[in-house]
């Protein structure tokens, strides 16, 4: 992984309409924002600063499967300060 540069991670999306749950944070440093997009757009963030060390925040998007499911790639991004991005989880 580069700093600052995206990472892809294929998600299997069941049919329907799902909300997605991802725990971020870091217990020994802090960390910056947590971005995950799709086709270029934002679908959900870890707000809008950087989180002290031992600070974790839930966010939220949606995703839809639509009739049959489908495969979605999502890029996911860190900002400052070190460009990482840190996910615990992704719950579908």
């Amino acid at each position: 992984m580069q700093r600052g540069k995206p990472i892809v991670l294929r998600v299997p999306v069941p049919a329907g309409k799902h909300t997605v749950w991802v725990p971020t944070g870091d217990p020994l440093t802090d960390s910056g924002v947590t971005t995950v997009s799709e086709d270029g757009t934002v679908l959900g963030r870890s707000g809008d600063d950087s989180l002290p060390s031992r600070a974790f925040v839930w966010f939220s998007f949606a995703l839809d499967g639509g009739a049959n499911g489908r495969a979605a790639d999502l890029e996911i991004t860190g900002s400052k300060p070190n460009g990482l991005w840190r996910i615990a989880a992704l719950v579908v």
